[in-house]
């Protein structure tokens, strides 16, 4: 059957507008949890940064990593020496090689696509490794490193490779990664403002903070800006699809043939179909077979109604033309494969909720879809939570119409619990969404018997900024517990509510030198008038001197590492020049990496002229995380200082580090010349 035309890719990047695409250079997860890099990144400014292959582009559901190859394709052909190959690997249905899937792709004749390998012209675009064939995905992946360790890269081919965050292989962390990022709050406002003028910012204004949230997603924001007008404002990401949906159906719609309702039922069933398969791409021969089934049953019913029945022809030419699903390469897909998880979540929200779909990750995004079309969620988070599915769950939660208070109640507990694990980064990010309910079991926890329970709720409800919990916050400063405290006091300087003023200064009595350091820096967070009348600038820096001695001593004597940690931490906060012989000789004498870490940022921030030997040697050598931490700091320092500590770097093996200090040192040098 003919469909006419297939769709043309430079056409239709995404629905609407093209947003364009930023990133940062690098993430770092854990306790600073800081971005680094000084500003952001287009994709086409990391792909001219590096020299390095591959590139691997990460992030969640419509952020735009199929946009953004889309629009590198033609950017390179028409600016670069290279042939690009936008490769789609949700087609990879059968088996071949990868190196001659790829070839199929280039569109070249066998002896001219070996000439431009041998020469180094191609540009491979791989898209999408989270929707291949999950019985391909294991050997697509080491194929993949073959051809990169391989003669493909040392000819001067190079590569990209993007892939859902959420199913990224945790093997290919060792390649140059970058996340996309959501766009700020800033960010979107501005594009609001310059898409729709003073309506853009009153259209930012109407919007509830989740709904804010969802639009930092550039695939949300452009169906928000196609919507607006026509719908009210959606409460949820299911409703914004659904919104988004009924007006892509409503426009023209008096001159078609097949209803809207039955399209809807259509487009469910095929979804559901091709996500019970595991595919993101169907053959047309077998999504017309698909679609027949659920015509049948569609023109059964309109026969009983004395209504006459749909060809499967005129059906299929009116889903295309609608654009919910695409044809291109003999094959039929849904326009983005968010659209796919959405239909498939129609289908199964009335009905039993299977044990495959919770214990397949394929199927987790379609749940959290379900979550948001039901009126009430509570089986289906029950259901997840007794498989074990914890995030899942509070996914779920986020996304949910009505809940009862006791299952939010019952996540946010397990959550908690989950707290005393090594690095619970993603269990911080849930109880920040959940944060009312949250708020309450964090204080709760705050007073259990496990300190590393107690001192992660106190830095949660630090990171949540919870001001109207200071009070509370200030009875857990009596805790036995120094490194609860430690953490209690750092967290009332990021809320900075006036009310603990007092109760912090009281600390400044404290016996453990390392909680008076962090009381110091927290009573500094505050504006000079708030601790007008408690005390001075010159009584909290006679303070730091006076806690220096025993920060010292815990250094050299303390046992337990993270309490050395804390001490080399607050000397970088006291930032005394006497200190800079005792940092040099601990670093030197120290063992531990989470220790050491601390101690380089500690040197780099006060500006140690004489860098220790062994400084070099364990940047080279240590957890990448350090090595940023490091970076980040002497960005932020700057000055001329610093540019010993970033030439340290100069031969990393990573190209993003070696840039990333290249640039900071180009900009101390222009700030300096501008000064001169």
């Amino acid at each position: 059957m003919n469909y006419g035309k297939e769709i043309d890719l430079k056409k239709d990047l995404l629905f609407g507008d093209y947003i364009p695409l930023v990133f940062k250079q690098a993430i770092i997860r854990g306790y600073e949890s800081k971005t680094v890099g000084s500003r952001e990144y287009t994709i086409e400014e990391v792909v001219k940064k590096t020299e390095y292959t591959p590139i691997i582009i990460i992030g969640e559901s419509g952020l735009g990593k199929t946009t953004a190859l889309l629009k590198l394709k033609y950017d390179i052909r028409d600016q670069e020496n290279f042939l690009p190959i936008y490769v789609d690997l949700g087609k990879f249905i059968k088996k071949i090689s990868l190196l001659e899937f790829i070839k199929k792709y280039s569109n070249q004749k066998k002896n001219v696509f070996i000439d431009l390998f041998n020469k180094g012209k191609f540009f491979v675009l791989l898209d999408a490794l989270d929707q291949a064939p999950e019985m391909f995905q294991r050997d697509l992946i080491t194929e993949f490193e073959e051809i990169i360790n391989g003669e493909f890269s040392s000819l001067g081919n190079k590569i990209i490779l993007t892939c859902r965050l959420s199913e990224y292989p945790k093997q290919l962390n060792r390649y140059f990664t970058v996340e996309i990022q959501l766009m700020s709050l800033s960010k979107l406002k501005s594009l609001l403002k310059d898409k729709l003028g003073e309506e853009g910012l009153s259209l930012y204004q109407k919007m509830t903070k989740s709904l804010r949230e969802l639009c930092r997603n550039p695939l949300h924001l452009s169906m928000i800006l196609d919507i607006y007008k026509k719908e009210k404002l959606p409460r949820n990401r299911a409703t914004l699809y659904k919104f988004f949906i009924n007006k892509v159906l409503f426009d023209w719609e008096n001159v078609k043939i097949v209803e809207r309702k039955d399209k809807l039922d259509i487009l469910a069933w095929l979804a559901y179909k091709m996500n019970s398969a595991n595919k993101t791409f169907m053959i047309r021969n077998d999504a017309e077979d698909v679609i027949s089934e659920k015509l049948a049953q569609i023109n059964k019913a309109r026969k009983d109604s004395n209504l006459k029945g749909y060809e499967l022809q005129t059906v299929m030419r009116e889903l295309l033309k609608d654009g919910l699903i695409v044809y291109s390469d003999q094959m039929i897909s849904f326009k983005h494969h968010s659209l796919q998880e959405y239909f498939a979540a129609c289908e199964i929200r009335e009905k039993k909720i299977e044990e495959k779909f919770i214990e397949n990750s394929q199927w987790h995004e379609t749940l959290i879809f379900v979550s948001g079309l039901k009126q009430n969620s509570n089986n289906l988070v029950k259901k997840i939570l007794n498989k074990g599915e914890l995030l899942l769950a509070a996914k779920c939660i986020v996304s949910a119409n009505k809940i009862k208070v006791s299952v939010v109640d019952e996540v946010v507990e397990r959550l908690i619990k989950q707290l005393h694990e090594p690095e619970p980064w993603e269990v911080y990010e849930f109880l920040l969404e959940l944060e009312e309910r949250a708020k309450i079991y964090l204080l709760i926890y705050a007073k259990t018997d496990e300190p590393i329970i107690r001192r992660r709720c106190a830095f949660a409800l630090g990171k949540m900024k919870a001001y109207d919990l200071a009070d509370e916050l200030c009875k857990l400063l009596y805790d036995q517990d120094p490194h609860t405290r430690y953490h209690v006091i750092r967290s009332l300087g990021e809320i900075k509510n006036e009310v603990s003023i007092t109760f912090l200064i009281d600390c400044l009595d404290d016996q453990d030198p390392n909680v008076v350091a962090i009381v110091k820096w927290a009573l500094e967070q505050f504006e000079e008038k708030a601790i007008e009348g408690y005390i001075n600038k010159k009584e909290l820096s006679d303070i730091g001197k006076e806690v220096i001695h025993g920060l010292i001593k815990i250094l050299k004597e303390a046992k337990n590492p993270e309490i050395r940690a804390h001490a080399a931490s607050n000397l970088a906060f006291l930032r005394d020049d006497s200190i800079l012989d005792i940092l040099k000789s601990a670093f030197q004498k120290e063992h531990d990496e989470y220790v050491l870490s601390r101690l380089a940022i500690a040197i780099a921030k006060i500006g140690l002229k004489e860098i220790p030997e062994n400084l070099a040697l364990f940047l080279y050598h240590c957890e990448k995380r350090w090595v940023y931490n490091f970076i980040y700091t002497l960005d932020k320092v700057g000055g001329l200082q610093s540019i010993p500590y970033l030439k340290l770097l100069d031969k990393y093996p990573d190209p993003a580090i070696r840039e990333f200090c290249q640039e900071i040192i180009s900009k101390i040098e222009t700030e300096r010349e501008r000064f001169l």
